[in-house]
């Protein structure tokens, strides 16, 4: 049996007694063909499930959990944030399921499992994400499992609105998805079998991340540079005779400090970002096909990595890249998004596109991606909402130019790591994929009576 009204031709029909209010094609080219044994969404979970916690100032600070905050299906960091500035915002607890509604992380299947708020029993969260409760009866994780099958995911892009790229899943819409339910022992068998792939999939990806984050260590050691002790020292001095343009405290934090003096002690040339690269800012205004597009959430934290997204297809700018530029961001930078780039493209204005010219490319990124450049940019951001850095305090950032000699030895490492690191990333998502389909199998064999 057919779950889906697919078609290989770009044209299809839809009967006037089949339309419900909404005219997108892509909502009928989507629409479950049988519906029998499917339920909607609200009658399994609740969708933004009304909370209040204890009466709070504006001035309290408070937890919460925004987009850039969650990534590979886990809350990744806790923010805490004055009330005024989250007041009216949903609140979520242990066990709920954070459902990104906006383009491309709707897209891109930014759904979180939340199962970790950081000692926090609940937080405020951005309201570009739904929130899942799971109803007593269902198995959350088993709920979170199908939000990734082709029989859910088909519908949520076919039930989207809005201009292209910032198309939206309304909440009407979203609840009203339809969703096998089985029985609570399949659902429970279900949720077993995505909980032993995620394990798995987490005991490959630590095993690689384990191996680009040695990389850090590995490139301060060949440049003969220690990363001082970290502090969490709030009060410290700075001397008249170091302020130089900016006064706000975080840019004198011991930390920053600290690192700089580290590099300053190098047996090596020293020369500042800007003397080492050039920086390349040519703009296009539109995607033309030809090259891939490439955002700050193609990038994993950390690792360097790229990973693939739904295609963008409309932008206001982009800067244009080539291959072996290494992109370091303007936003978060503590988020550690830095990429030496493996083809040309066009990437985010959020990006530093810096084309290298007195030194190798790979050694310029594992150098930019290492501790000790996180520990001065994390103090150099400016703004609350969207923290930036400011592209002077980029420029100045110093670099230890060792000889050729060595750059070449540091850039085959991180090649060579990259590499094993690579492998293991697609072991993992294999993996991911193979449960996925069996998960599929098992739902529609609950629902329409095949093989399970």
């Amino acid at each position: 049996m057919q779950l889906y009204n697919y078609h290989t031709d770009s044209c299809f029909t839809v009967w006037s007694d089949e339309m419900k209010g909404i005219l997108s094609p892509l909502y009928y080219i989507s629409a479950p063909k049988d519906t029998s044994g499917l339920v909607f969404l609200k009658d399994a979970a609740v969708v933004n499930p009304s909370r209040k916690t204890h009466k709070v100032n504006d001035t309290e600070i408070v937890p919460y959990v925004g987009l850039p905050e969650t990534d590979d299906k886990k809350v990744r960091m806790v923010l805490h944030r004055p009330y005024k500035e989250v007041a009216g915002r949903n609140i979520i607890k242990i066990g709920d399921i954070l459902f990104a509604r906006i383009e491309p992380s709707v897209f891109n299947k930014k759904y979180i499992y939340v199962d970790n708020l950081d000692g926090a029993d609940h937080a405020y969260t951005s309201t570009e994400f739904y929130i899942i409760q799971a109803k007593d009866e269902v198995n959350p994780h088993y709920l979170f499992s199908i939000l990734f099958s082709d029989t859910v995911f088909k519908q949520i892009i076919g039930k989207t609105t809005g201009s292209t790229g910032r198309r939206r899943l309304d909440r009407s819409a979203f609840e009203n998805i339809l969703i096998p339910l089985p029985p609570r022992k399949k659902q429970d068998k279900i949720a077993a079998l995505y909980l032993k792939s995620e394990q798995q999939k987490n005991k490959l990806e630590a095993q690689a991340k384990l191996l680009l984050h040695s990389l850090s260590d590995y490139v301060l050691t060949k440049l003969q540079t220690e990363l001082p002790e970290k502090t969490d020292d709030f009060i410290y001095s700075a001397w008249t005779d170091e302020i130089d343009y900016r006064v706000d405290p975080f840019y004198f934090h011991p930390n920053r400090q600290n690192a700089i003096k580290a590099l300053r002690n190098s047996k090596h040339k020293l020369l500042s970002l800007k003397q080492v690269v050039r920086f390349k800012r040519d703009i296009v205004d539109k995607i033309d096909g030809t090259l891939p597009y490439l955002g700050l959430e193609n990038i994993v934290s950390n690792t360097g990595e790229y990973e693939e997204t739904t295609d963008k297809t409309s932008i206001s700018s982009a800067f244009r890249f080539d291959t072996n530029n290494v992109l370091f961001p303007k936003l978060r930078p503590y988020l550690n998004k830095v990429y030496c780039a493996e083809f040309p493209g066009l990437c985010s204005t959020e990006f530093h596109v810096l084309e290298p010219k007195e030194c190798d490319p790979y050694y310029l990124y594992a150098f930019l991606s290492s501790d000790i450049v996180v520990r001065q940019t994390s103090y150099l951001m400016t703004g609350n909402t969207l923290p930036r850095l400011k592209t002077e305090d980029v420029e100045k950032l110093l670099i230890p130019i060792p000889s050729i000699g060595i750059q070449r030895e540091i850039a085959s490492e991180v090649r060579s790591k990259k590499t094993q690191a690579k492998a293991l990333l697609l072991e993992a998502k294999k993996s991911t994929e193979d449960t996925s389909k069996e998960i599929e199998r098992m739902m529609l064999g609950e629902i329409y009576g095949k093989n399970n």
